[in-house]
Formats: C-alpha cells, structure tokens, sequence
C-alpha cells in the first residue's frame, strides 16, 4: 500500500544550542507529520535529537569551497531523494538550501526568510525557540510548545552513567552544573568565575560544583574542594549530568539550553549575546547582561545565585 501521507525535511546547520534549542519544534515536526520526516542536520542532531520520532537521519557535509555552513547540495540530494516539504529551521538562508529544496521536489519550502513559501518573519524580539515554533503551527495550529518542552533524551548507558555519578555523593547534596566555554568574547573571566564558585560553595555546603565543557578554562577544586571537572565527557554524557544536577550558572552556550530543557534553576550570563533570543525559556531564571563579560561583577552572580536557588 502506498503511503500518500506528505514526507518532509527538516533541515538546520547551525551551533550545538541553537540544535538543542529547536528539540522542542522538531519534536512538534514530527508530531504534524506523524514521524514521517528527514532530519538533514549536522552529525551532532542525531545525538541532541535522540527520542524523536523520524524516517531517518541524513548527516549534511560542508562544502570545503563555499564558505562556512555552506551544504554540500549534492551528497544531501543523494542521501535524501524526494520530498513534498522543506522546513528550514536555519536563522539564514542561503542560496543551498533553495538548492536543496528545487533538487529533491520540495514544492512547499517553510522557513524564516520571503524565499520560502511559508514565511515567518524573522522577529528578533522574542526567544528563537518561540519563533521557530511559529514555523511548526503553520503545519498544525493546535501544537503548543510546553508540549513538546521535556528535557533531551539520552541513550540508556549515558543515562546510567549520569545516575551513578548522582549517586557518589551522599544524600542530601544537591549539584550546581556550570557551564564555562564558548567563543572568547563570550566567557567569563575564569577568575571571576572561580571567585564565584569558591564563594557560593563556602557558605553552601549542601552543594558540589561539576564543571562542563569541552574546553578547560582554568577552573580549579578551590577552597572547598567541591568544584569537580567534568570537561571533555561526550555530549550526551553531558546532556545526561545535567539532567541530574540542582541549578545552573553558566555563559550563552549549548548547556545552558539544556538546563533550561531540564528546568534547572539557573543564573545565566550574557554580554553580546542576546538574552531575548538565547537565553532561558522555560526554567526558574535570571540573566545577568552587560556590554561585555568583563563588566559582570562577581557580587551579582552571587546574588542571583540567592534568588534563583533559596536557601533552605
């Protein structure tokens, strides 16, 4: 029996927090389309969108001759084949995509751009991940994003491991996940962050500090002994400790949209990212923005630490 139901693609190239960001539309993708979708995405979505129900996943190559983020149309096209709709979850639109879309038959292109044939405005006033959303009702006017909101899922033996390091401590001690790397100018100076940490600790002693990251900055266990690294585990061993911790303080980057997924009370830190568009959206929260990193003094972080996880 032919199955007349219309196949789309999903198709998104872009930062490891902009994919965990969109879990919640391609979630709601997939449910208007019954599980009948491609996810056409770089290597990383098939870990950040574990659990989603899909036809299949095709891994995007980069073309080495046209420029970063640029597909390579012809390796998607053979992977791909034919579909009736594509939807572009991407925050630009280049002349690939449209490519793409011509090459595999996609009569019905959605995205953020006039190009595509379902159009909406690109509004840099409200949360990326609302403004995908808008994309996913214009298939089903009944999705409403709380729904598809839950934290990522993650296979069975990083959600083992994420338990087990739980269970190392004893009952009663609650887990601050902190993220710390990303692009320079969006870190934290690592010694305001270690000033932070060792002050947050010494007078919490129901709580231990874990480290994410793929990339050192320097952090040391501190006074307390209580700040642990965790840098350089795999994504989804990561996406699985946070899943256990209590609260979050970290800079604009990947774990922080995972925190918010795992609604983690979380203090988070911006200075040329924009907390409208990338910060918290469902979790208990503060941001902490200013012109640049260098201006966020220690004194607030620990203050909103305060609001954000009370005292018991």
């Amino acid at each position: 029996m032919v199955d007349h139901r219309p196949r789309a693609v999903v198709f998104m190239v872009n930062g490891l927090g902009d994919h965990l960001m969109m879990l919640p539309v391609v979630r709601a993708l997939s449910h208007a389309f019954r599980g009948r979708i491609v996810l056409a995405a770089l290597p990383v979505a098939q870990i950040v969108f574990a659990g989603v129900a899909i036809e299949r996943f095709v891994p995007l190559r980069l073309s080495p001759t046209r420029g970063a983020r640029a597909i390579d149309v012809d390796d998607a096209v053979a992977n791909i084949g034919s579909a009736d709709i594509l939807v572009s979850l991407n925050r630009t639109c280049d002349d690939g995509v449209l490519r793409l879309a011509e090459r595999i038959g996609a009569g019905i292109t959605a995205g953020l751009f006039p190009e595509f044939t379902i159009h909406v405005p690109f509004d840099q006033q409200i949360h990326s991940t609302d403004l995908a959303f808008t994309i996913a009702r214009r298939f089903d006017d009944s999705l409403e994003l709380e729904t598809f909101s839950a934290a990522p899922a993650v296979g069975a033996d990083a959600g083992r491991y994420g338990r087990e390091f739980a269970q190392l401590f004893p009952p009663g001690v609650q887990t601050l996940i902190v993220h710390a790397d990303t692009s320079r100018d969006k870190e934290w100076r690592a010694e305001h962050l270690q000033q932070a940490l060792d002050d947050f600790l010494s007078t919490r002693a129901d709580f231990v500090s874990v480290v994410l990251g793929v990339r050192d900055v320097g952090l040391q266990p501190g006074a307390t002994g209580r700040i642990l690294s965790a840098v350089g585990v795999p994504l989804d061993i990561s996406l699985a400790l946070v899943a256990q911790g209590t609260a979050f303080l970290g800079v604009d980057s990947a774990m922080l949209h995972a925190a918010d997924l795992c609604r983690l009370p979380s203090v988070a830190l911006f200075g040329p990212g924009d907390s409208r568009q990338f910060g918290c959206r469902f979790c208990r929260h503060e941001h902490i923005a200013a012109p640049s990193m260098a201006q966020i003094a220690v004194a607030s972080v620990l203050q909103a630490l305060d609001r954000v996880v009370p005292r018991a």
